[in-house]
């Protein structure tokens, strides 16, 4: 590509969306000795790599749950390429060790890249390596810019003015936050007044990267080119093109709407391959086996770290299923012994989120279970997150059966390398119905309890929506109108014609029909299937525990085809309910967070705690 605004790009090769076995992807821990981080390296399966590394800078909060499958298709389509890619999960995100509260986190995060940096360089033999940055990422790239000469820097949709970036956040801001000393609580993430301050002070256009990278700008299409940034560095003599590109809003978007932006990503990866020293390093043939081991010129195989250890938990990196296609984050004690006889928890797939949960929830569960004294495994179903599927057009599917086989395939592998036996399935949102229906099936193989967390739906048709499905959208709405009854201003939008009365009418109509329905479902025998299915997990022995947040409709689902069932099953104490306070479904707010995980802990510990 030229140095100029461009605003094409080429067209997607048509062979980047499978990947018969052309890529090595290799999950690891690295920094162990300090609070760990994870990462991914992605390199070619045919071995020969360039001398130049990528890595990948992701964005953080809702974005960074978001573009998580565009980062794993990126750091694929550079490995394809001969391009050995990393990409990881800064410190107190994802996977790493850490919390949104820690101190100092943009000196952390850039820490983070250099230590993806170094590591890259360590297990791949590359003696060059460039940045991909996305948005709060491209900014952190560009930091790091100026402080080492990179072989090359592309800024993705780059925050070039920190407060711009804040005020975004602000934007995003759930109402009913605890504003602690200024933080922000964004979209489910948490923003401390530190990191808004640090974020905030940053501007770009007064920051000059090293000179003799070559840099890239793509420029998101749903806002207007600003050239601003490009013309302030082509002054100190950067060599810098700009490209507008199509797709952005697609891929960070809610995960199960996400559509990898092919266009972009290759374009991206042909801008490198045009503009970076691509001689090979001489790795030859490394084996597509290799999952624990990448070969170094002139050294044996380098084993990378699949565990970590940090505040008194032990976190392992599992590969399971067939041709240990499927991928896991084992959370358990330190201390065996604190676990013994205890069943392992299984965390499945919120929606198309992959395995460290919506708003990071799974991670800050597992870890908290593990220091409970109860292990678990987050883990991603086949076709999302990090269980990747062959093919473009097998990803993120929800409500298939595929996760049934998944799930065994985790407790089989879970009763031969970790000697579990028992094992409680668990899952918000989608993650609750593969929880309910793993249970239905797999019952007999070890299944003791059944933790279902906001269910929307517990009989998936084909055309039901992804967002709410039909009954589910009525009750959410009903509540909502009925939480506005009291608000003032809710009936001056009424009075001024401001709201939908024919919706208005239709829904409490329908939750008319509904009481009714649930009235006499509580006075006749229940001959709903979901009254049935219920009783069938219990006579199996698994006890039933409904999580659901006040604001969301999992009770009234539950209780309008099955409220026989459920009050008999309580009363035997097979079934518990637990509702959250002043908690809606992805539970965004810190304190509904932090309220759901204790709930969770203190229930499991209770009645397994003479084991």
């Amino acid at each position: 590509m030229e140095n100029n605004r461009d605003t094409g790009g080429e067209s997607a090769p048509r062979d980047c969306q499978t990947l018969s076995g052309s890529v090595v992807r290799t999950p690891l821990y690295f920094r162990v000795d300090e609070e760990p981080l994870f990462g991914w390296c992605h390199i070619p399966a045919h071995g020969n790599s360039s001398t130049t590394g990528m890595v990948i800078c992701p964005p953080i909060g809702y974005e960074y749950m978001s573009g998580h499958r565009a980062m794993r298709h990126l750091a694929d389509q550079f490995a394809r390429e001969g391009i050995p890619a990393m990409r990881f999960d800064y410190h107190g995100t994802g996977d790493s060790a850490g919390v949104d509260e820690d101190p100092d986190r943009v000196s952390a995060w850039l820490e983070s890249i250099r230590e993806a940096i170094r590591k890259i360089k360590e297990i791949s033999g590359c003696t060059r390596v460039g940045l991909v940055g996305v948005r709060i990422g491209a900014t952190l790239a560009a930091l790091i810019a100026e402080e080492e000469a990179l072989e090359c820097l592309v800024l993705w949709a780059p925050c070039v003015n920190g407060r711009h970036y804040v005020r975004e956040m602000k934007f995003l801001e759930q109402k009913g936050g605890d504003a602690v000393n200024g933080d922000i609580e964004s979209a489910g993430f948490v923003l401390s007044a530190q990191t808004v301050r640090d974020i905030s002070s940053i501007k770009l256009i007064k920051r000059i990267p090293h000179q003799g990278s070559n840099i890239l700008i793509v420029a998101r299409d749903d806002l207007q080119d600003d050239f601003t940034l490009q013309d302030r560095w082509k002054e100190q003599g950067l060599s810098v093109s700009y490209i507008r590109m199509s797709g952005f809003s697609d891929f960070l978007t809610s995960p199960h709407k996400t559509k990898i932006p092919l266009l972009t990503t290759s374009s991206i990866v042909a801008w490198v391959k045009d503009n970076v020293d691509m001689s090979k390093s001489g790795i030859e043939d490394t084996p597509p086996t290799a999952l624990w081991s990448i070969i170094i010129p002139g050294r044996s195989y380098v084993p990378q770290q699949n565990e970590m250890q940090a505040s008194g938990i032990r976190e392992k990196i599992v590969r399971f299923g067939r041709e240990k296609s499927l991928f896991g984050i084992l959370s358990e004690p330190v201390d065996q012994s604190a676990s013994a006889g205890r069943p392992t928890v299984l965390l499945l797939n919120s929606g198309a989120v992959h395995h460290t949960g919506t708003n990071r929830l799974y991670v800050l569960l597992a870890r908290h279970l593990a220091q409970q004294g109860i292990s678990s495994l987050r883990m991603d179903i086949e076709g999302l997150g990090d269980s990747a599927a062959d093919n473009l057009a097998e990803e993120n599917g929800l409500y298939n059966l595929n996760f049934v086989q998944s799930v065994d395939s985790a407790m089989t592998y879970l009763k031969k390398n970790e000697e579990r036996e028992e094992f409680v399935v668990a899952g918000l949102c989608f993650g609750s119905y593969a929880s309910f229906h793993s249970t239905l099936k797999l019952s007999a193989s070890g299944v003791v309890e059944c933790i279902i967390i906001n269910p929307l739906v517990f009989y998936w048709k084909e055309g039901m929506s992804l967002d709410e499905p039909g009954l589910a959208q009525d009750l959410s709405t009903f509540k909502a109108y009925q939480r506005s009854t009291w608000q003032l201003n809710s009936w001056l939008k009424l009075f001024r014609g401001g709201v939908d009365l024919h919706r208005l009418v239709d829904v409490y109509k329908n939750q008319a029909l509904s009481a009714l329905r649930s009235a006499l479902n509580g006075v006749f025998s229940d001959a709903a299937p979901l009254a049935r299915d219920i009783e069938q997990a219990s006579a199996a022995g698994a006890h039933l525990s409904f999580v659901i947040a006040d604001q969301d409709p999992g009770y009234e689902l539950l209780m309008l085809d099955a409220r026989r069932a459920v009050k008999a099953l309580s009363r035997r104490g097979m079934l518990s309910i637990d509702i959250i306070k002043n908690s809606s479904h992805t539970f965004p707010l810190r304190r509904s967070r932090e309220a759901v995980i204790k709930q969770i802990a203190d229930n499991l510990k209770q009645r397994y705690s003479s084991r």
